[in-house]
């Protein structure tokens, strides 16, 4: 499926029917491997398409795992695709697992893990709480937060 994508514009025809029915009646683990391709940078030609199958994803997708799974492709891929649209990702998909029961708890766990594993992620992270506070606030508790602050300034202070 990412390969298809990679080929832009000439593989919507195709891929798009396909992909919206397994992201609407897939079984979970489908739609979690959907979702780790989903939320990879890949080519700019993939952009378009990738993007609005993803906001899909994000619409409709209520199970953990899945939202899981997509939280840490974003991860991975902080550093290859835009910080706007990497940060627009992140609070997208807090919003939709504080739909999900025990979805809040998977959004702070899963945030500081991969802010702890994926640098460039930890660094915007760190960023996007300190230019929306309010926002992040609403998405990450107290503990979190200042776990992100914490990791944040250890990195700061090892370059």
């Amino acid at each position: 499926m990412d390969r298809r994508l990679d080929q832009g514009p000439a593989a919507a025809l195709v891929v798009r029917p396909l992909v919206l029915e397994l992201l609407l009646g897939a079984p979970a683990v489908v739609r979690s491997a959907l979702a780790v391709v989903l939320a990879a940078p890949g080519c700019e030609a993939s952009h378009p398409l990738r993007g609005e199958l993803a906001d899909t994803l994000l619409r409709e997708e209520v199970d953990p795992q899945v939202l899981d799974a997509f939280l840490g492709a974003v991860a991975a891929g902080a550093s290859g695709r835009a910080e706007d649209r990497t940060r627009e990702l992140l609070r997208r998909t807090g919003r939709q697992l504080l739909r999900a029961p025990g979805g809040a708890a998977v959004f702070e766990r899963r945030t500081v893990e991969l802010a702890r594993a994926e640098p460039a992620f930890g660094a915007l992270v760190a960023r996007w709480q300190a230019t929306a506070e309010a926002e992040a606030a609403a998405l990450l508790g107290p503990s979190a937060r200042r776990t992100v602050e914490t990791l944040s300034r250890a990195a700061a202070d090892v370059t």
